[in-house]
């Protein structure tokens, strides 16, 4: 964890980041194992599935970063690198894309209200927050969850597969895999 400046976010649980990730990949694919196909997710971003969803989505250059969100404007923003990354199912792309999707749908309603009379929230060392409160770490919390949905990987793990095998289900990278397995 770095010494980057965040706004303190909404306390969320585990548990209740994990039901929206599920409710946003419904929503968004019907099918939960409809996103696990090859490019389910460069083509959901490149034909209007965040639109769907409500959000605003652009490619575009970005220095040093890999995506964002931009709560002014509803926008999920990828860099040029991750959108190509994404187009070639890379893991970590798609990772970036979920990431930022969870910002949308976690902190968007509450990025986009500052506090009374202030232009912004007040940012905080995010080694200062625990994790509940860190918009950083439910990101990733969601990402996991919306790339590596519980029912299903609950199923897997209880099959006995590997975390090769369960990366190589969803699409992701064996460390996410091992991550997201230790989670549960």
């Amino acid at each position: 964890m770095t010494d980057e400046m965040v706004p303190k976010v909404p306390a969320r649980r585990t548990k209740d980041i994990d039901h929206l990730a599920y409710c946003t990949l419904v929503k968004a694919f019907i099918h939960p194992q409809n996103a696990f196909q090859p490019h389910a997710l460069a083509n959901f971003f490149d034909r209007g599935g965040l639109t769907a969803l409500g959000f605003e989505y652009d490619v575009r250059p970005l220095l040093g970063e890999e995506g964002k969100y931009d709560p002014a404007d509803n926008c999920i923003i990828l860099s040029e690198e991750t959108y190509e990354g994404l187009c070639m199912d890379k893991p970590r792309a798609k990772f970036t894309l979920a990431h930022e999707l969870g910002h949308g749908v976690l902190h968007g309603s509450f990025l986009r209200l500052p506090p009374e009379g202030r232009k912004r929230h007040q940012t905080f060392k995010r080694t200062t927050l625990p994790a509940y409160l860190d918009p950083e770490w439910q990101a990733n919390a969601f990402a996991g969850s919306f790339l590596m949905p519980t029912p299903l990987m609950l199923q897997m793990i209880r099959e006995g597969a590997s975390d090769r095998k369960i990366a190589d289900y969803f699409g992701v990278s064996v460390q996410a895999a091992q991550v997201r397995r230790k989670k549960l």
